[in-house]
């Protein structure tokens, strides 16, 4: 199957205060994946484009793409631009998926430690 080719249309909801214009970005692109606004095949606007329609720098468009690639919602290759991958269907199953924990989550819980619970060092302080 072909890659289907369309102007980008897309509304995205008003960026809250405080938050910052990747995480923004970041979480409205996944949700219109997820929601189905943005179908599989579908290109992206070039990073330059995207960044100067949403007000922000090329670096923070292509962060946010990057981490978009690397959880397999979007595919890229240079010189072709940047796809939604054809394999993320918004169903719920892949909404189930989405929900679980990103792995560098994962890896920091896995590794942590409960503290262990203060005991008397014998430092000669005298409770009060």
């Amino acid at each position: 199957m072909g890659k289907v080719v369309s102007s980008f249309e897309l509304s995205l909801n008003r960026r809250p205060l405080g938050q910052t214009l990747a995480n923004w970005l970041y979480s409205e692109l996944r949700a219109a994946i997820l929601d189905g606004r943005l179908k599989p095949n579908i290109k992206l606007p070039a990073s330059r484009d995207f960044a100067r329609r949403y007000k922000g720098s090329r670096g923070t468009v292509v962060s946010v793409f990057e981490r978009l690639q690397d959880e397999g919602y979007l595919s890229s290759h240079v010189g072709d631009g940047t796809w939604v991958n054809p394999k993320v269907r918004p169903d719920n199953s892949v909404r189930r998926a989405s929900a679980e924990l990103p792995v560098y989550v994962r890896r920091i819980v896995s590794e942590y430690k409960k503290p262990r619970p203060f005991v008397n060092s014998g430092s000669g302080l005298a409770a009060a």
